[in-house]
């Protein structure tokens, strides 16, 4: 259940409590550096005793707001499909209070994940709603915006409903003209039919374009497509788990390229998961995960956690041959891989399937990346803020963020801790008794020491 309104005063008053304590600490202790701000500290955004799953962040241009999306269980029953879920926050005012964009029951849920994308000071949110919640009947795509400033929104706006098909998976990107961009994952029927297609359908301002066709995939199981907006150009990046092929397409100017570009090439024995790209300052890369070894009765799998990148938006992209290692630049296959999950592990742990990286780029076009390692040794993080045409001078290499069950992490480039250090913001998946939460951190106490307050003993007569 939700926590009441009472219990969002007390949090206002601890936290409260909490910024005059460190005020009142630098006075008496001199200190030479700012203590983080209140929205930079680790904070549980869901605080239910049900399922949320799969966060979603999204930072405006001027990084002062941020937007955390989530789906949350119905009952203790539901799993991840229910209600979608926003929080906003902004440097000067903190968190908001959990936002329902979406009310979900057993007739009709959201299912898994809400994308989110911001463009100036509106949160433009797309999800899918299984009509059924059941049986997967009448899948629809749903698309509403809310204000970053009021913490209000409109009205759920149906992009496109199928009674002979299912959807998925639907991911948003937000272009200069506050045009929101879907790509989504399609089947005949279930997901394991082998039928899913990639397609893609915009806004023109005036209303909602017709589907697109990203990649037809007769035959072959494709999904989990991604999507982001710069240039001009859509680019989108999807699975086919299939021939294990990770593959990427532009639109640009209302145009397709002619054909998929291939980022990575394994067998079906061997497929690689989790795409997800970036784009920003001329460059785009695309990051995944790619199985290393199977499991077996005695050893976890292990995967890779690979990029690649293109100079020219999107026009050329590195040789398959020369996908790199996320944190070293070394080529796949020859640094330790991650181990994806513990054998025997509960079965809570399957939320956390695979590496599921979270790629954004800074406005120089360099990247940062989190992802997890299956959930029980915690989420790590890699950045970058400079390099040249052909390598990524990484600063951090695969350093621990948050350690325990915590994973399906979520990342967005901030403003600067230090002249050299920038800010990540990361929202991410962690236990919480007998649930998963929703909770929000960022590196900065990592790189600022946050005064040591000593309070008087006061003692009754």
């Amino acid at each position: 259940m939700r926590p009441r309104e009472n219990d969002y005063k007390r949090y206002a008053a601890i936290a409260a409590a909490v910024v005059t304590a460190l005020g009142l600490a630098g006075v008496l202790a001199g200190v030479l550096h700012a203590a983080p701000s209140f929205l930079h500290i680790r904070q549980n955004l869901s605080y239910t005793d049900y399922t949320s799953a799969y966060p979603e962040l999204a930072i405006s241009a001027d990084r002062n707001y941020l937007a955390a999306t989530w789906v949350e269980g119905y009952d203790e029953n539901s799993g991840s499909k229910g209600h979608v879920y926003l929080r906003i926050a902004s440097e000067s005012g903190g968190w908001s209070p959990p936002i329902e964009v979406y009310h979900g029951s057993a007739s009709a849920c959201a299912y898994d994940r809400a994308a989110v994308a911001i463009s100036g000071t509106t949160a433009h949110i797309a999800y899918v709603v299984w009509a059924d919640c059941t049986n997967r009947q009448n899948t629809r795509v749903y698309y509403t915006t809310c204000s970053l400033t009021g913490g209000t929104c409109g009205s759920n706006e149906l992009v496109l409903s199928t009674t002979t098909q299912k959807i998925f998976w639907v991911d948003i990107a937000v272009d200069e003209d506050e045009n929101p961009h879907l790509v989504f994952a399609r089947y005949q029927q279930e997901e394991s039919d082998l039928h899913g297609k990639i397609l893609y359908k915009g806004h023109t301002g005036s209303g909602w374009g017709s589907d697109e066709t990203v990649y037809a995939g007769t035959g072959t199981d494709n999904h989990t497509p991604a999507i982001a907006w710069s240039d001009d150009c859509a680019h989108v990046v999807w699975e086919n788990e299939t021939q294990g092929d990770i593959l990427y397409r532009r639109r640009c100017a209302g145009t397709w390229a002619p054909s998929p570009s291939m980022m990575y090439n394994s067998t079906p024995d061997y497929p690689p998961h989790s795409p997800d790209v970036a784009a920003a300052g001329g460059r785009v890369f695309v990051v995944w995960d790619s199985l290393a070894q199977p499991a077996t009765p005695y050893n976890p799998a292990t995967r890779y956690l690979l990029y690649k990148r293109s100079n020219d938006s999107g026009v050329n992209f590195s040789p398959v041959a020369y996908a790199l290692d996320v944190g070293t630049d070394h080529t796949g296959g020859i640094p330790d891989p991650y181990t994806e999950h513990v054998v025997g592990a509960a079965e809570e742990t399957a939320y956390l399937k695979y590496l599921q990286p979270s790629i954004a780029l800074n406005e120089d076009g360099w990247p940062a990346v989190v992802w997890h390692t299956g959930g029980v040794t915690g989420t790590y993080y890699t950045y970058a803020i400079s390099g040249t045409d052909t390598s990524v001078d990484w600063v951090e290499s695969k350093t621990l963020l948050f350690g325990g069950q915590a994973g399906a992490p979520s990342v967005a480039f901030g403003g600067w801790v230090t002249d050299t250090i920038p800010l990540l913001h990361v929202a991410y998946m962690g236990t919480s008794g007998d649930s998963w939460d929703i909770y929000y951190d960022s590196n900065e106490a990592a790189f600022i020491d946050l005064p040591t307050i000593y309070l008087p003993l006061v003692m009754k007569r």
